[in-house]
């Protein structure tokens, strides 16, 4: 989700008739070089792209998520090798992984493992037309039940691998926790965890380095069900943290008959700025804002007064209908839920991502759109390129997106079940495949997933 130069979108001249939240008429677009192909077998969930410095190599982790958590597999591709076989590394879900910036062939993962009993971690060297070298490190964090969930990992320039996730200590109490290990580029010993925020529910930290820092975003509220804050805190060693802004629902974002509950955040940096997203969810109904927030410091130190509604830049103190967005409060799988902003970097302007379902209240026929903006730093719309990204066929449900943006240009994977027929999906969370959108079309390599075989790609070349 984090990246460097911005690939021009070329727009083809076939008008989509749907408007999205009045804001334009979307025009059907594709990326150049740009391909459709399913790089996992059926049971896949939560990808998580990463992209080397150079834009050389894309990382790509997810799981099988049939029986709740199941195999993690890293898979990777480069310009010249294409992609290639993926890389077991465990057993548990929610997987997420990190480059160090400047090393272009290495990324570190963390993910859930043993029911929530502890946070797995690993390191894997990338090589072109071969699959991933991993090995598996030291557990980061164990305790005896399973309370430990939503994993996620930066690297330093330096190479220290941080990693964060939350804690169900007990009734009422979900703490964010964060470890960094004792040794640069290596996941073989964590030093003891450091509490971040110990009171209250905290949940979904997301985490990233940049500018000398590391930035880090979660949900703070009275109940997993009523999350009213986006917290932001930065640190320079992990250790100890600061807490420069905090948006709160009732204050900095409409709340009331607006928004009842936040959800699903966001987190990028660039050379100036960071850069939030989340979701809301909209009183009494499926429907959802998409809000965002820019701090005007490369430190995170400064904050606009309230958030945003996104793309439109619009204050989120007042309730427009023009910013609700359907999606659906559906849970099965969990990832459908919501607008699930992805954020990437191209070169200093922030690019977000984000699952809809036009006109569809609670769940039919109609499946899931994506819609990707280039959203100028400060002024909501005023400078961006847009991509419309329809379901690649009339039985499938794509949801889940994650992006990266580099050199090599715009990447994007997916959650796609290809045989819906019917809503909700007749398989659940078994039916999803992941798929990846981008240049990289070679699959001479890709044996797969280890022992699971050769899987067919379904390629749809753009025009």
């Amino acid at each position: 989700m984090k990246s460097l130069p911005w690939l021009k979108i070329p727009l083809a001249c076939l008008l989509v008739a749907l408007a999205v939240a009045s804001l334009i008429v979307p025009v059907k677009a594709v990326l150049t070089d740009g391909t459709v192909h399913d790089i996992s077998s059926l049971g896949a969930g939560s990808p998580d792209i990463e992209i080397s410095s150079n834009g050389n190599f894309i990382a790509v982790t997810y799981y099988k998520q049939s029986n709740g958590e199941g195999p993690v597999y890293v898979k990777s591709a480069d310009s010249a090798g294409g992609w290639v076989t993926a890389t077991f590394v465990g057993t548990g879900s929610d997987p997420q992984l990190a480059f160090q910036s400047g090393v272009n062939n290495v990324v570190y993962v963390v993910w859930r493992k043993a029911g929530g009993a502890a946070i797995a971690s690993a390191k894997c060297t990338l090589v072109s037309a071969t699959a991933p070298n991993c090995s598996v490190g030291a557990d980061v964090r164990t305790v005896s039940t399973d309370q430990l969930n939503f994993p996620d990992v930066a690297v330093t320039n330096s190479g220290i691998v941080h990693v964060v996730w939350q804690n169900s200590t007990g009734p009422g109490v979900t703490q964010i926790e964060t470890a960094r290990s004792t040794a640069a580029t290596n996941v073989s010993a964590w030093n003891a965890p450091v509490t971040v925020a110990g009171s209250g529910v905290n949940r979904k930290p997301v985490l990233t380095f940049g500018n000398g820092l590391l930035h880090l975003a979660f949900l703070n509220g009275s109940s997993t069900s009523i999350l009213t804050q986006v917290r932001y805190y930065q640190s320079s060693n992990g250790s100890s943290w600061s807490n420069p802004k905090n948006f709160r629902l009732g204050t900095e974002i409409i709340g009331g008959t607006a928004h009842d509950t936040l959800d699903n955040p966001a987190i990028a940096v660039s050379s100036n700025n960071v850069y939030l997203a989340w979701d809301a969810h909209r009183n009494g109904s499926s429907d959802y804002s998409l809000l965002q927030a820019t701090s005007t410091a490369a430190d995170g130190s400064s904050w606009p007064a309230n958030a945003s509604y996104a793309p439109s830049g619009t204050a989120a103190t007042s309730n427009p209908t023009a910013e609700v967005k359907s999606s659906t409060t559906l849970s099965l799988p969990p990832q459908q839920v919501g607008l699930r902003p992805s954020l990437a970097i191209s070169n200093t302007t922030p690019v977000i991502a984000w699952q809809e379902i036009p006109g569809q209240v609670g769940c039919a026929a109609v499946t899931p759109f994506f819609y990707i903006f280039r959203v100028s730093p400060l002024t909501g719309i005023a400078d961006y390129s847009t991509e419309f990204l329809q379901n690649q066929g009339d039985d499938d449900e794509m949801i889940d997106v994650d992006l990266a943006i580099g050199s090599s240009g715009v990447h994007q994977v997916f959650m796609r079940d290809n045989n819906v027929t019917s809503c909700p999906p007749p398989n659940g969370a078994n039916g999803y495949l992941i798929t990846y959108r981008g240049p990289f079309i070679n699959r001479g390599n890709d044996a797969g997933e280890g022992g699971n075989g050769v899987f067919l790609p379904i390629i749809q070349k753009s025009s």
